[in-house]
């Protein structure tokens, strides 16, 4: 998935909603990807400042690299909580999906049981097989 539909789509919570499970994993995967992206420039900006605090250039080129790399480090800080904060949604609509996929089975389980256990009594009275409360 590309950046610019990742960030188009980051606001819309509906289009979390209608998305495939296969898109909700691929939006995920994408947003862990690009986080992991924005932490190598984070790493790569306090490298620059280091270096920068280890070998002084130019006064004027100081500034500016140090600006700079600060800059890196804001900018990867920002886009990794921001590509984070997509993955948590998408991953909280999956969680949700799945919830309700379990709580469904659970029902129809239940239900399967019930019926499962009304025939059994069904069949023990057709033929005349003592029920376990008559044992007492």
């Amino acid at each position: 998935m590309k950046i610019g539909t990742l960030l188009a789509r980051r606001r819309s919570t509906r289009l979390l909603k209608d998305a495939t499970e296969r898109e909700l994993e691929e939006r995920i995967s994408a947003a862990e990807t690009f986080a992991g992206y924005c932490v190598w420039a984070i790493v790569f900006g306090l490298v620059i400042d280091v270096t920068i605090a280890i070998w002084p250039l130019l006064p004027s080129y100081d500034r500016w690299a140090s600006a700079g790399a600060s800059a890196l480090i804001a900018l990867g800080v920002y886009f990794e909580l921001h590509f984070s904060n997509f993955g948590s949604k998408a991953h909280a609509e999956l969680r949700r999906r799945t919830e309700e996929q379990l709580a469904e089975a659970w029902t129809m389980a239940d239900k399967a049981e019930t019926r499962a256990w009304r025939a059994d009594e069904m069949a023990r009275e057709a033929m005349g097989i003592p029920h376990w409360r008559d044992y007492r």
